[in-house]
């Protein structure tokens, strides 16, 4: 009876040190499991992105990517209020799929658009990524109402994913 005891505490013990081994190696490597979502203090559309994250973070596939976000709590590096002669500004906005949330924040479609567009018209563009995910039509229209109109866009681009985007206009609540 004491040998099954000595037994079961071993291996209790063995249990708890690999669990512990596991936890660090999880912070070590800086995976964060943050809800990256908060409520928009200004109240003008539900929720945004928690304001200047720069966090890796596993994505529903598994993968670990890179999210990044600027201080009004949109996805990428701070805007430039001031746009510089010459330069072509693009405001990108939408839901989920805008956003990126599961690439690198440098490799959604708002970035590679503005990386692809500054070199085939050999002219700097400006591309802002504005997508949150979850956003209606009535969320999108408010977030360019009280956010992204203020970057003096030159091309506004609402990216539309059919998959769910009519059942979510259809239920958006002002």
């Amino acid at each position: 009876m004491v040998n099954i005891i000595k037994k079961i505490l071993l291996v209790v013990l063995s249990l708890v040190f690999v669990f512990a081994a596991l936890e660090g190696g999880i912070r070590l490597t800086k995976h964060r499991s943050v809800d990256i979502y908060q409520e928009d203090k200004d109240q003008y559309i539900s929720r945004k992105y928690q304001s200047n994250l720069d966090i890796m973070h596993l994505a529903e596939g598994g993968n670990t990517v890179h999210t990044v976000t600027n201080s009004l709590g949109f996805i990428g590096e701070d805007f430039q209020e001031m746009k510089e002669e010459g330069v072509i500004r693009v405001v990108n906005l939408g839901d989920s799929m805008t956003a990126g949330i599961d690439v690198d924040y440098n490799k959604t479609y708002s970035a590679l658009l503005g990386n692809t567009l500054t070199d085939t018209l050999e002219t700097g563009v400006e591309s802002f990524n504005f997508g949150i995910a979850g956003q209606s039509t009535g969320h999108v229209f408010k977030t360019y109402k009280h956010y992204a109109r203020n970057f003096n866009p030159d091309v506004v681009i609402y990216w539309a994913f059919l998959g769910n985007d009519f059942e979510e206009t259809l239920t958006y609540e002002e």
